[in-house]
């Protein structure tokens, strides 16, 4: 067995401590950020889907303008008559499979998607000659 002479390198318990206290306190700070990505992630994702679902909202009310609607501008899926006796359909509100299955996303429904409860509600303008019906998401858990 070799014999410990002053000379060798090597670090002192006390630098292995600070070492480690240093580490700790990066991982401390860095732990939350990175646990809070995947709801920063998830919250992208939905703000990209409620901008779909409000420009289908916006492109269908000027349908309805442009055919001169008249009377309830139509929901989703709805059909609403206009002067000429042609119809138009409310807006599309299939957002894909990862969101519902491919079904259409109802107001107010919650969605279960990549362990978050996301949900979807469809707000109804100040003024629904002039303005579009907007859908608006909020996350939970």
């Amino acid at each position: 067995m070799e014999k410990l002479t002053r000379n060798q390198k090597g670090f002192t318990l006390i630098e292995v401590v600070a070492v480690l206290v240093i580490l700790g306190v990066i991982a401390a700070t860095a732990l939350p950020k990175y646990l809070d990505m995947g709801r920063e992630a998830i919250m992208k994702v939905a703000s990209t889907a409620i901008f779909e679902l409000n420009t289908r909202e916006k492109m269908k009310l000027m349908e309805w303008k442009l055919k001169d609607g008249e009377g309830a501008y139509p929901a989703p899926g709805a059909t609403a008559t206009v002067k000429n006796g042609d119809t138009v359909t409310g807006p599309d509100t299939r957002l894909g499979n990862e969101w519902n299955n491919n079904s259409a996303i109802l107001s107010g429904q919650t969605i279960l998607f990549q362990g978050k409860h996301v949900t979807f509600t469809r707000n109804a303008p100040s003024d629904q000659n002039h303005e579009p019906w907007f859908w608006t998401v909020s996350i939970h858990g």
